[in-house]
């Protein structure tokens, strides 16, 4: 996020992330996807009620960094920091 032109590249080519925050997931779920804070529940540690297709959600997963969970809930997907 520090910098703008490798931040731009990932969104274009496509990188798995190393490590991501949580500030930085919201940052590159509206960036790539259009996916707005209103779009979701926030968490402490991650977010729920997200609604998304499955080519979205496979897109999201080959991004995530390892220290991220994604799971399926009744209402949408929930995305979670590993404990």
């Amino acid at each position: 996020e520090k910098d703008p032109e490798v931040f731009r590249k990932i969104l274009e080519e496509g990188y798995r992330v190393k490590f991501l925050t949580l500030r930085g997931l919201y940052s590159l779920l509206s960036m790539k996807f259009s996916i707005e804070e209103n779009q979701f529940v926030a968490l402490e540690n991650g977010l729920k009620n997200l609604e998304i297709n499955e080519e979205t959600l496979q897109k999201i997963e080959g991004i995530l960094s390892p220290n991220w969970c994604v799971n399926h809930t009744k209402v949408g997907y929930q995305i979670t920091l590993k404990p």
